[in-house]
């Protein structure tokens, strides 16, 4: 499934130094996103606990760490 990541996604990821940005899927009616880093040869650079990024069509909100593992855990 290819899907459409908009731009404040991209762009709250990028505030974060992150740039590798994966669509996970929709949660009450916000889209979740993953953010992670990778290195120049496209490899994932291992960071800890999980930061998310989730859209609700007018702002990003940024949940990471334990937050972010336990809502992760909603898409098992």
């Amino acid at each position: 499934m290819n899907h459409k990541i908009p731009q404040a996604v991209l762009l709250a990821a990028s505030n974060e130094a992150f740039n590798e940005v994966t669509y996970i899927g929709n949660l009450d009616g916000q889209e979740v996103y993953g953010f992670a880093e990778v290195d120049e040869s496209g490899f994932p650079v291992p960071l800890g606990l999980p930061t998310l990024g989730l859209w609700d069509g007018k702002r990003v909100e940024i949940v990471s760490g334990e937050e972010g593992l336990q809502l992760l855990g909603h898409f098992e």
